[in-house]
């Protein structure tokens, strides 16, 4: 009895040893995707800071994490969008569609279902 429990426990040791490495592994993974001669800056507070460069010239639509926070690879933090180009469909009274200018510009106030993205 004693030496099958001694070979479950080693056998559990040796599971924990390769889950340690994996995780080691990834560790190591994502710190290579930011390793670089300005990935990291310090703030004015001492801590590490990274800059991030949005992929399009647009402006921010949501800001889904406000705070400081440590995240995973490919989290979602801000929800752009090229809003110069932005279609928009709404139903108008026909008294008032008749004021409108093909192209005119607009403001739209109040959440629409691109407010509506899952958070």
């Amino acid at each position: 009895m004693a030496v099958r429990a001694a070979e479950v426990i080693e056998y559990a040791l040796a599971a924990a040893q390769a889950k340690l490495e994996v995780q080691r592994n990834n560790h190591a993974a994502i710190k290579a995707q930011f390793v670089g001669p300005n990935a990291f800056s310090r703030s004015g507070n001492g801590k590490r800071v990274m800059c991030l460069t949005a992929p399009i010239s647009g402006e921010a639509l949501r800001i889904l994490l406000e705070s400081e926070a440590m995240v995973a690879v490919g989290t979602l933090l801000i929800v752009m969008a090229e809003t110069s180009d932005i279609e928009f469909e709404s139903n108008l009274l026909s008294s008032d569609a008749v004021k409108l200018e093909l192209g005119a510009p607009a403001q739209v106030f109040g959440c629409v279902d691109w407010c509506l993205l899952p958070a």
